[in-house]
Formats: structure tokens, C-alpha cells, sequence
């Protein structure tokens, strides 16, 4: 009985993803595109590589909306994003603000994955997930701005 409400929790949470992150994380990436020709060339490949990572996870929630949900697939998948996210943190590793924020943020979204895959193995659904991806794309966000300032 225990299982069935937790996979009843994650698919709840996976839907709320689905319907409502979703849109957020595609129109900051859309914003992001139309902002990276106005950002200074020190930290947009940084904020440009974590906004890429940020829009891959957001847009690949697509496929794991709906139980059941494939292990293999999602291990795929995540390993994917973590290979973005750990090519954002390379190129995030100037001493800019805009940097360091931009790196909060992947860290922060890394551990989003890890805590949605620990939910697909039946653990825990990361029922603050909403909040904290709101969080990567303000940190994203005041990344940009602190770009276009140049710092």
C-alpha cells in the first residue's frame, strides 16, 4: 500500500512538472537566447552552457511526466544533463560574480536531478522541486544582469 502512494506522490509531482515548470523553464531558456548577444564575453559562455543544462532537464521532463517511468531511460537521460551541467561548471570557472552565481544555480539544478532520480528508484518525491527550480533560473537570471554590468 506504501508503494502505491508514493508512486501516486511522484506522479503527482511529475505531472506538476510537466504542467507548470515546464513553461517557466522554456521561456527563461528563450529569454536567455534572446539575451546572449547582449552579454559581455566573460560570462556568457558560463550562463549560456548553465542555461542549456537548465533547458535540457526542463524540457526532457517531458518524457518522464507519466508513470510508468523507465529506469534506464532515466538514467540516460540524467547523465546527459549532468554531462551538460559539468560542462557549464567548466566553463563557469572565472572569478566573475556572474560565474559564481551561475554556479550556485548548477549545483543547485544537480541536485534537483539527483533528487528526481531518487524518486524514479522509489524514494522521496522532491515535493519542493517547483520552488527550487524557480531558484536556478533567478539565480540565472541575475547572472545575465550581473553580465551585462560586467562583473
Amino acid at each position: 500500500m506504501q508503494a502505491i502512494i508514493k508512486f501516486a506522490v511522484l506522479a503527482a509531482v511529475l505531472y506538476f512538472g510537466y504542467t507548470q515548470l515546464l513553461p517557466k523553464l522554456t521561456a527563461t531558456g528563450d529569454r536567455a537566447e534572446s539575451n546572449l548577444s547582449d552579454m559581455g564575453e566573460s560570462g556568457d559562455d558560463c550562463v549560456g552552457a548553465a542555461d542549456r543544462a537548465s533547458e535540457t532537464f526542463g524540457s526532457g521532463m517531458r518524457a518522464f511526466s507519466t508513470p510508468p517511468i523507465d529506469e534506464g531511460s532515466w538514467d540516460s537521460f540524467a547523465n546527459g544533463v549532468y554531462d551538460q551541467i559539468s560542462a557549464a561548471q567548466d566553463a563557469c570557472s572565472c572569478s566573475l560574480d556572474s560565474c559564481r552565481l551561475a554556479g550556485d544555480a548548477l549545483s543547485t539544478l544537480s541536485g534537483v536531478v539527483g533528487d528526481f532520480g531518487s524518486a524514479v528508484r522509489g524514494g522521496e518525491p522532491p515535493l519542493n522541486a517547483a520552488r527550487t527550480l524557480d531558484q536556478v533560473n533567478t539565480q540565472l537570471n541575475e547572472a545575465r544582469s550581473l553580465i551585462r554590468q560586467g562583473n
